[in-house]
């Protein structure tokens, strides 16, 4: 089961923050149905009440679809299908760590230009959307240790 964490690192959960995918800013294609059943969470950095990423977990057994499309395609579809569904730029794959899977980063221009990585693996996928001004590598930090506290 995967829980989002009410702290990561240098970050913590801000509480009462109201969060979907509107908010998120991404968009559900048709091969990105299953991001309908995420569960979703504000962070900010412990220093600071400015929100610095929004991040929408799936684990693979609340949704079918994402199941399917893990076994069939692997990690690194369900990632490239997010990543194109989002209308991501400028992507590139990120090292995943120990957890094995997929990662990808790249920049989302919707609006003002924010950083959106995504991780799957074999029990879910996770969508990290920074604010506006956050470096691809701060997005990436942040991605990485969301996703420890993640998965511990």
């Amino acid at each position: 089961m995967l829980v989002l964490p009410t702290q990561a690192g240098a970050m913590v959960e801000m509480k009462g923050a109201p969060t979907d995918l509107a908010l998120l800013g991404l968009k559900v294609g048709p091969s990105t149905s299953f991001l309908t059943a995420a569960k979703f969470a504000a962070y900010r950095t412990s220093s600071s009440s400015r929100r610095i990423a929004y991040v929408a977990l799936v684990a693979a057994g609340d949704s079918p679809s994402l199941q399917t499309h893990i076994s069939v395609a692997g990690p690194g579809g369900a990632v490239g299908a997010v990543a194109t569904d989002t209308g991501l730029i400028d992507t590139r794959s990120e090292d995943p760590g120990q957890s094995g899977g997929a990662e990808e980063c790249g920049t989302n221009t919707a609006a003002s230009p924010v950083q959106v990585c995504i991780w799957a693996d074999s029990i879910g996928l996770g969508v990290v959307v920074t604010a506006p001004g956050v470096s691809r590598d701060d997005a990436v930090n942040y991605t990485t240790a969301l996703r420890q506290a993640v998965e511990q």
